[in-house]
């Protein structure tokens, strides 16, 4: 919900979005191994397909993006909370005077 709501509701907006998949663990596959792309299981079971895998959102120069969406949730909290690329996006994001949310 936290996720799924955000982004339809920006979207609907007409404002660009992109969706990054972010692995449980660093290092942990960024793709599933059915080659269905970024594909993220909530805590409910509801499978969403992210736009790219947080490693295209690194090389794709994350400084361009205006606002950096952390979607609530126990386990996404968690996942983002001990990924230091996450962190370090959300970290330059906030010292450079841009919305984190």
């Amino acid at each position: 919900m936290e996720f799924t709501i955000t982004y339809d509701t920006l979207v609907r907006a007409g404002i660009s979005c992109t969706s990054a998949f972010v692995p449980d663990k660093e290092g942990g596959p960024s793709q599933t191994s059915e080659g269905e792309g970024y594909v993220a299981t909530c805590s409910r079971g509801v499978r969403i397909t992210a736009d790219t895998g947080l490693q295209s959102v690194k090389n794709d120069q994350y400084q361009d993006y205006d606002v950096v969406v952390v979607p609530g949730g126990a386990k996404g909290a968690e996942t983002i909370s001990t990924n230091s690329e996450c962190l370090k996006i959300i970290r330059w994001q906030h010292e450079a005077g841009k919305l984190v949310a």
